[in-house]
């Protein structure tokens, strides 16, 4: 004998925190219904996560109802109504079975024993009403022939027009990154050439950047031990690990970052977005810096450059210095006091005041 209880129990509702594991994906909510924050696939995975649990809610009901050698007892009440019905929990065991079960007050059969009634379960049609699932073959000359040929280009069609509606409905605003308003990255940019590999700029710039962001500017002592950590984690090998450390405490001791120092006022890797003409402009700023009444914007550059091409390089970053200047003014209502690019290998700062617009 088995039985059931508390099928009328509803589980614990959506999920804070869902794992995608097949997807490799993950959906985040916090705070209260109405004033919390969420990520923005959570509805698409708290849905999935539904759809999945209350496919492993039917699966442990039939394996509870089927271990059952003679009797299976199903405590069978409805708690609530809607619309003068009676009904289960949505959500609960009693929910699922509710479809093939007759509330107790209009049972035709059966037997009343001091407020509890026994019935046949042998009379109830417990038959799904599920027909069987369709499967189109998946080359045309298989069995079906030119029904089968319809239904794929039926299907095909239908994935195009879906596709399409994806695509709209993503559009959104055109976003453009300060980068890219560069207008052409050359061939010694740091991104693709450092002075050390010759061809793995990227690495040694992430390098160079991420000691910047995360060392204390005031206390540079750790920046040995920190070069070897993030040296290793991003694959840099020992000569650009080398190079990367005495170009940072290089740059410490430059009177442009004792200035920056010494304003007491300054933050690393700011992150702005903002509008302009229809467009949506975003990026991160390396160092912004107050000084006196206004902010000043330093932009570190780490790509390999001789002194003579200095006005060249100058000419190749003013868009995207541009794009800084704009970010500081549209934001702040006022224009930033200056915008800096420090090249690093020639430990070399350059004021862009007399070009920007």
């Amino acid at each position: 004998m088995v039985i059931l209880a508390d099928l009328g129990h509803k589980g614990g509702g959506r999920e804070d925190f869902i794992i995608d594991r097949n997807g490799d994906r993950i959906a985040i909510k916090v705070g209260a219904k109405d004033k919390g924050f969420q990520t923005r696939n959570y509805e698409e995975l708290s849905d999935w996560e539904e759809k999945r649990g209350e496919a492993e809610e039917r699966r442990l009901l039939y394996v509870g109802m089927t271990r059952a050698r003679d009797f299976l007892v199903l405590p069978v009440y409805w708690v609530k109504e809607k619309k003068g019905e009676k009904e289960a929990p949505e959500g609960s065991f009693l929910y699922y079975l509710q479809p093939y079960l007759s509330a107790p007050d209009k049972v035709a059969f059966g037997k009343w024993n001091e407020d509890m009634m026994a019935y046949d379960t042998n009379k109830l049609e417990l038959e799904p009403g599920e027909s069987a699932p369709f499967r189109s073959p998946l080359k045309p000359e298989m069995e079906g022939g030119k029904a089968s040929r319809l239904v794929l280009s039926q299907r095909m069609k239908w994935k195009e027009a879906q596709e399409g509606l994806k695509k709209r409905a993503g559009m959104g605003y055109p976003i453009t990154t300060a980068t890219e308003q560069v207008s052409e990255f050359e061939k010694d940019d740091e991104w693709l050439v450092s002075p050390v590999t010759k061809g793995e700029g990227a690495i040694f710039g992430k390098l160079v950047h991420r000691l910047f962001e995360k060392l204390d500017w005031s206390q540079p002592g750790p920046l040995e031990k920190m070069v070897e950590i993030e040296g290793k984690a991003l694959g840099a090998s020992g000569s650009m690990r080398r190079k990367a450390e005495e170009m940072v405490r290089g740059a410490l001791t430059s009177p442009l970052l004792q200035r920056v120092i010494k304003s007491g006022n300054y933050q690393k890797e700011v992150p702005f977005t903002y509008k302009d003409n229809g467009n949506i402009f975003e990026g991160v700023m390396d160092v912004v810096f107050r000084e006196g009444d206004g902010l000043v914007v330093l932009d570190f550059k780490t790509d390999l450059v001789i002194k003579d091409d200095l006005n060249l390089k100058i000419e190749h970053f003013k868009p995207q210095a541009q794009v800084y200047s704009d970010a500081i003014r549209t934001i702040f209502g006022k224009s930033p006091k200056e915008v800096i690019l420090f090249f690093l290998h020639l430990m070399e700062p350059v004021s862009l005041n007399s070009i920007l617009s």
